[in-house]
C-alpha cells in the first residue's frame, strides 16, 4: 500500500509558535526601554531642579551685596545671562514662529519677605504667593493662570538678608530626551527585527526536523521493511519521540510477524484436520453403513471440539498478543490454583507413570484473571504429559521473589527441550516433528503472562528436564 500524498499546501505552524515569544519578547522588551527611558527623564528634571535651586541661592548671595537703586538693572542683567546661558533665546523665537508660547524666565529679588526688584513677570507677588503656600525649600510646579504655561520655582531664602525666586518653563521633552526617545525607539524596533527572525530561525529548524519525522513514518508503509525514523540519536525531546515511534513500530512489526506466523500455523493446522474429517464423512456416506455413518459422525464431532479448542486458543494468542484480551481480574491466590491444577492431574500423570508434586508458600495472592492463568498451567501440564513421556517426576512451584513478584514453575525430569527450539520455544511454529500438539500451548502461556504485565521463561529445571516459569506481578494495592 503507498503513503498517502499530500493534498495542497499545509499551513505551516512556525509562525503559530514563534509569534507568542516575539510578543513576549516585544513587550518585555519596550516594558525595559521604556523603564530606561522614564529614568532617563527623572535624571535630567533632577538635574534641572537642581540647577533651579542652585540658581536661586546664587542669586539671593550676589543680590545681598548690590545697591538699591541699580537692583533692578542688575536682576534683569542676571536674567539675560540666564537665558543665553540656558540657549533659551533661539528656542522662544522658535516657539514664537510656530505660534506657541514661549518659554519663561523669571528673577524675583525679596528683602524681607517683599518683592524689590523683579524681571520676566508683572505679577511677582501672585508668583510669591504660590511659591509661598507650597513651602519649604524645594522646587514646586506652578500655574501662574488658566492660559499661562506652568513653571517651575525654586525659592531661597537666606538668613538675615535678600532673598530670591527664581521660576522657569519645565524643560519637558527637550531636544535631548526627543534624540534619546527616537534612539531607544530604534533600538528597540532592530533588536525585535533580530529577535522575530531568530525565533522564526528556531522554531522551523525544530519543525524541520519533526517534518522530517513525519515525511519518514508517512513512507513506512510496512513496518517490517526495517526502514526507521531519524534523529532517533538526538539526546532531546524530539529524539526521544523518535526512538518511541520506533519503537512502536518494532511492536508493530513483531506484532505483524506473529500474526503472519499464527495464520500460517492455523491454516496448516486446520488443513489436515478438515481433510481427514472429509474424508471420513465421504467414506461412510458412500458405504450407505448406518454403524459407519454413526461413527463418522462421532469422530467428526471429536475432531470438531480439536478445531474448536484450537481456533479458541489462537484467539486467546492474539488478543493477548496485541494487547486486546479483557482479563477479568480478582485477587487470586496461586498457591491454592496450583494445589487444584495438581488434584485435576494427579490421576493423568499416575496412568503415564509420573508423580506429580506441589511445592508452594503462603500468602501468593497476585490480582489476576483466575481463568487465564488455569488455562496456562493446564497447557504447561499437558505440554509435559504430551511432550516428555519420559518424565517420571513432575513438579508444580509457585513462590515468591525478593522484590515482590509471584513466580510459578511446571517442571520435569524428562530428557528436556532441543536446543534448536529451545530459543523459539514461545513461538507458535516451535514444534517437534510428528508432535501432535497444535504448537500453541507455550505462546498462549507467554500471552497469559504478558497480559499481566509478567513474563515466561523457560530454563533447565531443578529436576533435571525443563522449567517453564510464569512471572508476575503481586497485587501491591
Amino acid at each position: 500500500m503507498s503513503p498517502p500524498e499530500r493534498k495542497g499546501r499545509r499551513p505551516s505552524a512556525v509562525w503559530q509558535l514563534a509569534l507568542p515569544g516575539i510578543l513576549v519578547f516585544a513587550l518585555g522588551s519596550a516594558a525595559v526601554l521604556l523603564l530606561a527611558y522614564r529614568s532617563t527623564d527623572r535624571a535630567v528634571h533632577e538635574q534641572f531642579d537642581a540647577l533651579l535651586a542652585g540658581e536661586a541661592a546664587d542669586l539671593a548671595s550676589e543680590a545681598a551685596g548690590q545697591p538699591p537703586e541699580g537692583l533692578a538693572d542688575w536682576v534683569e542683567q542676571e536674567r539675560q545671562d540666564l537665558l543665553r546661558f540656558l540657549d533659551l533665546r533661539h528656542d522662544a523665537a522658535g516657539a514664537a514662529a510656530a505660534g506657541a508660547a514661549p518659554r519663561q524666565v523669571v528673577l524675583v529679588i525679596l528683602d524681607a519677605g517683599e518683592p524689590v526688584a523683579w524681571s520676566g513677570t508683572a505679577q511677582p507677588r501672585a508668583l510669591l504667593a504660590a511659591a509661598l503656600r507650597a513651602d519649604g525649600r524645594a522646587p514646586v510646579t506652578l500655574r501662574p493662570g488658566a492660559a499661562a504655561p506652568p513653571l517651575r520655582v525654586a525659592h531661597w531664602q537666606s538668613p538675615g538678608g535678600r532673598g530670591a525666586l527664581v521660576a522657569l518653563t519645565p524643560p519637558g521633552r527637550e531636544p535631548l530626551l526627543r534624540r534619546i526617545a527616537l534612539t531607544l525607539a530604534l533600538l528597540w524596533a532592530v533588536v525585535l527585527a533580530i529577535s522575530s527572525v531568530l525565533s522564526w530561525w528556531s522554531v522551523r529548524r525544530v519543525l524541520g526536523r519533526v517534518d522530517r519525522l513525519t515525511r519518514a513514518a508517512v513512507e513506512i508503509a510496512d513496518p517490517e521493511s526495517g526502514r526507521r525514523l531519524p534523529e532517533a540519536a538526538r539526546d532531546d525531546e524530539i529524539g526521544e519521540l523518535a526512538q518511541s515511534l520506533n519503537g512502536m513500530l518494532e511492536r508493530i512489526a513483531a506484532a505483524s510477524r506473529e500474526v503472519r506466523q499464527l495464520s500460517q500455523a492455523v491454516a496448516h493446522d486446520l488443513r489436515s484436520p478438515v481433510t481427514v474429517i472429509r474424508g471420513r464423512l465421504e467414506m461412510a456416506l458412500v458405504s450407505g453403513d448406518p454403524a459407519r455413518v454413526k461413527e463418522a459422525a462421532g469422530d467428526t464431532l471429536e475432531g470438531l471440539d480439536r478445531l474448536a479448542a484450537m481456533l479458541e486458543a489462537t484467539l486467546d494468542v492474539a488478543e493477548a498478543e496485541g494487547g486486546a484480551l479483557r482479563l477479568r481480574r480478582r485477587p487470586v491466590d496461586l498457591g491454592t490454583l496450583c494445589r487444584e491444577m495438581a488434584e485435576l492431574y494427579e490421576l493423568a500423570a499416575a496412568e503415564a507413570g509420573a508423580r506429580l508434586t506441589v511445592e508452594t508458600t503462603e500468602d501468593l495472592v497476585v490480582d489476576a484473571d483466575p481463568h487465564l492463568l488455569r488455562r496456562a498451567l493446564a497447557n504447561l501440564l499437558d505440554n509435559v504429559l504430551t511432550h516428555a513421556p519420559q518424565a517420571r517426576r513432575i513438579g508444580v512451584r509457585a513462590w515468591r521473589q525478593a522484590d515482590g513478584d509471584v513466580c510459578v514453575a511446571v517442571e520435569d525430569d524428562g530428557p528436556g527441550m532441543p536446543a534448536e527450539l529451545r530459543q523459539r520455544a514461545f513461538e507458535g511454529e516451535a514444534r517437534r516433528p510428528g508432535s501432535p500438539g497444535l504448537g500453541l500451548g507455550l505462546q498462549l502461556v507467554r500471552a497469559a503472562a504478558r497480559a499481566h504485565g509478567g513474563a515466561a521463561t523457560l530454563d533447565a529445571g531443578r529436576l533435571g528436564g525443563t522449567a517453564v516459569t510464569l512471572r508476575l506481578p503481586a497485587d501491591r494495592g
